[in-house]
Order: C-alpha cells, then sequence, then structure tokens
C-alpha cells in the first residue's frame, strides 16, 4: 500500500491496537499514528512505555482485561494531543536531543 494511503487510514482509525509478543528496540508504528493524530493501545513491553505518554496519547496494557478497559476509555484521548507528542520523535528534534547527550557526556 502506498505510504499517502497508509497515512490516510491510520488518520481514520479510531486507534492502532499494537500488540507484540517479542520486545522492539523503537516502535516506529506508534509513532506514525499518533503523528497522524491516532491513538495508541500497545503491550508494556520493551521501549513502548517511552514511545507514548499513557492516558494522553494512548494506553499501555498488560492483559486482555486491560485492552478492555482501555478499548472503553479511548475515545476520551484529544488527536490534537496525540499529535503534539509525535513530534517530539520529529528527526530533527530527536538529533539535537542525541547531539546534546553526546556534549553533555564529553563535558563532564
Amino acid at each position: 500500500m502506498p505510504q499517502p494511503a497508509v497515512a490516510h487510514q491510520m488518520q481514520a482509525a479510531r486507534a492502532l491496537i499494537f500488540t507484540p509478543q517479542k520486545e522492539e528496540a523503537f516502535g516506529q508504528t506508534i509513532i506514525e499514528a499518533q503523528a497522524c493524530g491516532t491513538p495508541v493501545i500497545v503491550n508494556d513491553l520493551g521501549a513502548n512505555r517511552e514511545l507514548l505518554s499513557v492516558g494522553v496519547s494512548g494506553y499501555l496494557i498488560k492483559d486482555k482485561a486491560e485492552l478492555v478497559d482501555s478499548l472503553t476509555k479511548i475515545a476520551q484521548l484529544s488527536r490534537v494531543d496525540c499529535r503534539r507528542f509525535a513530534e517530539d520523535f520529529d528527526v530533527h528534534t530527536m538529533a539535537a536531543s542525541y547531539e546534546n547527550l553526546y556534549l553533555s557526556l564529553l563535558h563532564r
């Protein structure tokens, strides 16, 4: 599917449910959904905790009961807040953050 079509589908979704069974280093799909204004529901696994703001841009879940509970609350989240959270993962923002981290380590 072409990228514009993927973005359109993501924007139209009420939520992204992303429940991998293995840890991932970085969940690009989680950030892309939020950049489209779509809240996420993800397993509390690996780096996922760092990729959303719980109760603002999505929910972390540990089991099926938490998944069902989060589905009842997902419509309360602001799509604008989801987008705002994702902006922290913009390539320029991320690069500047890494540069600042490296510089701070040099000056210790």
